[in-house]
């Protein structure tokens, strides 16, 4: 045994958690005492970085603290301080520009921790090596994350002068300081780096999607913060339905704003399943999303605590007038917290069973049903939950046949398809990486050596050789659009390792001068296990090339077009995931969605903008709404 002086004998355990305080709403909460006795504080535990430098700057999160109005920058926060590190961070603070780096970073960090959980492995950065968080970088109501500099970008501005809500008139208000607005915008850089073609508006749900993930995940965050949980809970009774703060997003922004409440917010209402179809602004259609998901979270939770309910009202099921015991409330505090991050858990799992491009309101629901039938087969009340759900706002899988679970979630593959190359050594490169604290060797500048060259090499010859299955077409050059395993644990106990596949074709044959510079893009996600067997090839197919016919002209590719819709026959050469029929559609899909968004777009008339401009999210314009009012 070592002498008790003996430092190096007992080294100190290095910490792997940095707590950190932050507003655990907003700033509003102090004053207008929403939530009766609630303290708007919270504490994050956030994932430790011992070289961690000021700013913050961490190796993938970097704070620039750069006022874009007054073209200076702040002095940044130094988290690793002795006095700083003492007392968790900063004390919270509306006019410190040091608190507000903590709060940006803390939220940041501690989201981007979560997603890594859900999913079990790394967060690919891609080639961009870190993310750049600006909290106060110009003068307006919006937030927004900006894919080309790959940074969330953060405005402030003064509150309404006739209608401020609890701010004080013409106060300065920052959107950095706004735990709803931090997670949303970084949810849309991390879906960002989990299907980077969503950025494709190939679709109305494309961005609408966007918009109602990012509000899913800011109000699934709400349950994580017990701070305000608790509370709230006490306050609603245990009726989650009535619980205002936990349902509402950005609630000073949307009061400062002069818009007497909150920015959005997922209060249930009855089934309208006319809402989906009539939708089409990016918000109001992702609002379906959120109250498909919510409800079916709302309903699981009510039948979760029915029992607590019945032993706390004598088994009448009517709880007695007055505050509710404080036991009472930590358990229902403790459902809800259990059953929030159960569905988070899903909704952040089924990117892996997502097409590559093209997302729908249907594929989302297809890919949850999915990957909860393949993780937990014996207990379907999650996934049942969302059926009905979606089903009460019109959101149907249509190509299903039927709305039992096993129908819903995706089919196998008709066809035998293996021969994957997932030989242990592609294996044992993939999983090298879940520790690696850079992006996976595919997509961090590796993809040129020789080794991740041979493997993109026998991926797409693989492709090549069942391209009908994938709804791929054989003559076009076929890339692979990212690579990863998936490591899941069923309920059983027992872990399965898949390998997550994403093949991607460009079709420039298909592209007519209405088009105007946007090349159609073929997709398809296929997953795999260990042996190579594909267990599920989510398609977007677009039509085959067509061979050439006899005859002194070649035919245009809207003639191809054509052609394909009159069959297979008639097209020459069949073979798409999903039929000749499916592959033509999408196509037909996506010219009348260029065409919609050519007539919205202000400059079309003067040519300021190309097709495949048109067709690309733009999150700081998509924020400001269509009436130009900014809304993050």
């Amino acid at each position: 045994m070592s002498e008790p002086g003996d430092v190096a004998a007992h080294p100190y355990r290095r910490p792997t958690r940095r707590p950190l305080r932050i507003f655990a709403l907003d700033p509003m909460r102090i004053r207008r005492g929403a939530l009766g006795h609630v303290t708007p504080r919270a504490t994050l535990q956030v994932p430790f970085e011992d070289d961690l430098l000021p700013g913050p700057r961490g190796r993938r999160i970097r704070v620039v603290d750069f006022d874009g109005v007054h073209k200076c920058f702040y002095a940044p926060v130094d988290l690793g301080h002795p006095d700083v590190l003492i007392s968790a961070g900063l004390a919270p603070s509306e006019t410190d520009p040091r608190f507000h780096q903590q709060m940006v970073y803390a939220v940041v960090a501690n989201l981007w921790a979560d997603f890594e959980t859900a999913l079990g492995r790394r967060v690919s950065l891609g080639r961009r090596s870190f993310l750049t968080i600006v909290p106060h970088a110009f003068y307006g109501a919006n937030a927004y994350y900006d894919p080309d500099s790959s940074a969330l970008h953060f405005g402030y501005f003064r509150a309404d002068e006739k209608d401020p809500g609890g701010n004080l008139p013409g106060q300065m208000v920052y959107s950095c300081l706004s735990h709803d607005i931090i997670v949303h915008e970084t949810t849309h850089a991390l879906v960002d780096r989990l299907r980077p073609h969503f950025l494709i508006d190939s679709n109305p749900d494309v961005a609408a999607f966007h918009e109602g993930f990012a509000d899913l995940v800011a109000i699934f965050q709400h349950f994580k913060l017990r701070e305000v949980l608790v509370p709230a809970l006490a306050e609603a009774r245990g009726r989650l339905d009535e619980a205002e703060g936990l349902l509402d997003l950005a609630r000073q922004f949307g009061f400062a704003t002069g818009g007497g409440a909150a920015l959005r917010s997922a209060a249930p209402g009855a089934p309208d399943p006319a809402r989906y179809t009539n939708a089409t602004e990016a918000h109001e259609r992702g609002a379906v999303l959120v109250r498909a998901v919510f409800d079916a979270f709302l309903n699981l939770y009510t039948r979760h605590t029915a029992d607590l309910v019945r032993l706390a009202s004598g088994g009448s099921g009517i709880l007695a007038q007055g505050a509710l015991h404080p036991d009472l409330v930590e358990r229902l505090a403790g459902e809800a917290a259990t059953l929030a991050q159960q569905f988070f858990t899903r909704l952040v799992q089924a990117f892996d069973y997502l097409p590559p491009i093209d997302v729908t309101f249907e594929d989302f629901l297809r890919a949850l049903v999915t990957v909860d039938l393949t993780l937990a087969p014996a207990d379907e009340r999650v996934r049942v939950a969302l059926i009905e759900g979606f089903r009460d706002q019109g959101i149907f899988p249509r190509s299903a046949g039927s709305l039992g679970d096993e129908a819903v979630a995706w089919s196998r593959p008709s066809t035998s398809l293996t021969g994957v190359p997932v030989q242990r050594e592609l294996l044992m490169d993939v999983i090298r990486d879940l520790d690696d604290d850079d992006a996976p060797g595919y997509a961090r500048g590796k993809a040129d050596e020789p080794g991740w060259a041979r493997w993109r090499t026998e991926l797409a010859r693989f492709a090549r050789d069942h391209h009908e299955a994938l709804g791929l077409d054989r003559t076009a050059p076929i890339t692979v659009g990212g690579m990863h395993p998936a490591v899941r644990r069923r309920e059983n106990g027992r872990p399965t390792v898949d390998l997550v596949i994403r093949f991607l074709q460009e079709r420039p044959d298909l592209v007519t001068p209405e088009m105007d510079g946007f090349v159609p893009t073929a997709g398809c996600t296929v997953v795999s296990d260990s042996s190579g067997v594909v267990r599920y090839a989510i398609a977007k197919p677009l039509p085959p090339r067509r061979r050439r016919r006899a005859g002194p002209q070649r035919a245009t590719a809207s003639a191809a077009s054509a052609a394909s819709a009159a069959g297979p026959d008639a097209a020459g050469e069949a073979g798409t995931g999903g039929g000749d029929d499916a592959a033509q559609r999408r196509l037909d899909e996506l010219r009348a969605r260029l065409e919609a968004l050519a007539r919205t777009d202000a400059g079309a008339a003067y040519r300021t903008r190309t097709g495949a401009e048109r067709m690309r999210l733009r999150f700081a314009l998509l924020h400001a709404g269509p009436d130009g009012e900014d809304e993050p």
